[in-house]
């Protein structure tokens, strides 16, 4: 069985902070995943 990572959800405004932690980012807006 393959090893994985744990997935983590971490809300900030800071997005050059999010940058530097995430290895993937997703941008909501109303709910939805935008980008």
């Amino acid at each position: 069985m393959a090893e994985r990572s744990p997935t983590y959800v971490f809300v900030s405004h800071d997005f050059d902070n999010l940058l530097a932690l995430a290895d993937y980012v997703a941008v909501m807006k109303a709910g939805r995943i935008v980008q």
